[in-house]
């Protein structure tokens, strides 16, 4: 039996941050086959903060840039000039760039050098008017956009490139994301000195304006001037001061000091996911929200804006509920309100919601409709 030729893989990020990128690089690098895929890292920035967790698994990692660089200096321009080298020794038959910028010589350095390699990018943000002829480039150079959204296949097809699109969703690792026991549940609260028959609502987001932290208090207090066991906790990073001040003064002018309380960044998301009953974030520019299905996997509901990603994620009145932006917080404190007087539609909706995940928002599948698109690229 002849042996299968293997499908030389790159995948392209610019750092090795904690976060939603690092997380699919490391998805794909554990589920895709390695007898079917030869696979390497290639980083513009080798010594990052979850570059020691990406060495561990195993593949090679390579300093490749081929993008100018932010911060202009001799070694990162001869690292630019040596691009082209490190890709035609590299012999790929596909690059895939996870790159969040729409820079667009990565695309032609591939086109240019590779001999052949098929080029795909990831679109994972909603920004095209912000530097409109980058994005129009790297689509064009591009063999196939990944897009995990309906409101990103809206946009590239806006755009002209609706052919060249694969809708392929973001996927969770739906056994670590999952609804814990209440005895665990029980101790979580107890170390938040959260009373057991409180309701709480949470949201896990970036302190920034469009994730409209404001509008989640105004409707909060709305909710607390109704029932007294209530709480919201809100972690995540200050990402913008102006809007965390906002959400401060919100707080401090509805007296909810007793009832709100920040976090601040948390990195075990499963227990705080665990704490609440509820998760609220009604952004206005979401993209996808991998926060979303992780606290449906969690069993909990969701309730988010009818807008961009969430409009993919939450079914209304199944697993969660969607609310228009233009009544924007008495519709989000109606919804709100009807999880706290109807604990047994939360859990009901809660337990619909990992239902959907594990069928349509799996690492498993996320990583399988990868390995298929690499497949039909090279054509094996």
């Amino acid at each position: 039996m002849d042996k299968i030729k293997k499908i030389k893989l790159l995948l392209t990020v610019s750092e090795l941050m904690h976060g939603s990128k690092t997380r699919q690089l490391t998805d794909l690098l554990k589920g895709l086959d390695q007898n079917l895929f030869d696979v390497e890292v290639g980083v513009s920035i080798i010594d990052n903060e979850a570059s020691e967790d990406i060495l561990k698994l195993g593949f090679p990692v390579k300093q490749i840039r081929m993008y100018p660089p932010r911060h202009p200096s001799l070694s990162n321009w001869i690292e630019l000039l040596k691009a082209p080298f490190k890709l035609r020794n590299g012999k790929y038959d596909v690059v895939h760039s996870l790159h969040y910028s729409s820079f667009f010589l990565e695309g032609l350095l591939v086109k240019f050098f590779s001999k052949g390699a098929k080029y795909i990018y990831s679109k994972s943000n909603p920004e095209w008017n912000n530097h409109p002829t980058f994005w129009y480039l790297k689509s064009m150079l591009a063999d196939v956009v990944i897009v995990g959204s309906t409101l990103l296949e809206d946009l590239l097809i806006a755009n002209g490139f609706g052919r060249k699109i694969v809708k392929i969703f973001y996927g969770i690792d739906t056994d670590f994301f999952q609804k814990i026991v209440k005895s665990e549940k029980i101790a979580i609260r107890n170390s938040l000195k959260i009373r057991e028959n409180f309701f709480i609502f949470g949201c896990a987001s970036q302190f920034l304006m469009w994730k409209n932290h404001q509008a989640l208090v105004r409707a909060f207090s709305i909710v607390a001037l109704q029932h007294e066991h209530v709480k919201l906790l809100l972690c995540g990073q200050v990402s913008d001061k102006k809007c965390f001040a906002e959400v401060m003064s919100l707080i401090s002018e509805r007296n909810l000091e007793d009832k709100v309380e920040i976090l601040g960044t948390l990195h075990d998301m499963r227990h705080f996911y665990g704490a609440i009953d509820c998760f609220v974030l009604p952004s206005i520019n979401e993209a996808f929200g991998l926060v979303y299905i992780e606290a449906m996997s969690s069993g909990i509901p969701v309730i988010a804006c009818a807008m961009g990603g969430p409009k993919d994620i939450i079914v209304n009145g199944i697993n969660g509920f969607t609310v228009t932006f233009d009544n924007c917080e008495q519709e989000l404190a109606d919804r709100m309100n009807i999880y706290v007087e109807n604990n047994s539609l939360a859990e009901e909706h809660g337990g619909e919601g990992r239902v959907r995940v594990q069928k349509y928002f799996s690492k498993e599948g996320h990583v399988s409709e990868h390995a298929k698109l690499y497949r039909a690229l090279v054509g094996v």
